[in-house]
């Protein structure tokens, strides 16, 4: 899983889709994941996923356009997303040594 840092509670973003590694990271590892798209469609059917993999406590979701964000500088610890690593603005908010 990239390197991280298994010692402690990480607290992920996951720019997601339908939540395909959001689950997987959930599974995987003891985060707290804040998973975001702008289609409500596509986090719908995330949180019906999670439930079902007994993760949903886990994952929250977010409505969110990624020009439009709504963290603040070093909020996390770990930027996931596979397949659009050029979302603008993740750099800012996560933690100085983090992994985006």
């Amino acid at each position: 899983m990239a390197g991280l840092d298994r010692s402690r509670p990480l607290k992920i973003a996951d720019v997601c889709g339908t939540g395909a590694s959001t689950i997987l990271l959930a599974k995987e590892l003891d985060a707290h994941i804040t998973a975001v798209d702008f289609l409500p469609e596509f986090l719908n059917e995330l949180h019906t996923r999670a439930i079902d993999h007994g993760v949903a406590d886990r994952i929250t979701t977010l409505n969110c356009s990624m020009d439009a964000l709504p963290f603040t500088k070093g909020e996390f610890d770990v930027i996931w997303s596979e397949g659009a690593v050029y979302n603008m603005g993740f750099e800012a908010v996560c933690q100085p040594g983090g992994n985006s």
